[in-house]
């Protein structure tokens, strides 16, 4: 895997940030809780002033994207990334 440093200023920078962790997950079957536990282990949390109070919602803001493009396959509280 690669990592890749990023100065996460903007909104856009936080949704690439999110949705490159959500693609590039070691489990094909995952929920809203797990991919937050995995941006925390990143160091990508609440006290980033363009996260505050809302990491959550992008997440879910990105997983619905990811669906919508046919990245992502929704079930009842979890998801799987397509194949």
């Amino acid at each position: 895997m690669c990592v890749i440093n990023i100065d996460i200023q903007t909104e856009k920078d936080l949704y690439f940030v999110i949705t490159n962790t959500i693609l590039s997950l070691d489990k094909d079957v995952f929920t809203v809780d797990y991919v937050i536990r995995v941006l925390k282990g990143n160091n990508i949390n609440e006290d980033i002033p363009v996260v505050k109070g809302r990491l959550k919602r992008s997440v879910e803001i990105c997983i619905q994207n990811l669906i919508e493009h046919g990245k992502v396959i929704e079930e009842p509280r979890k998801y799987q990334l397509a194949k």
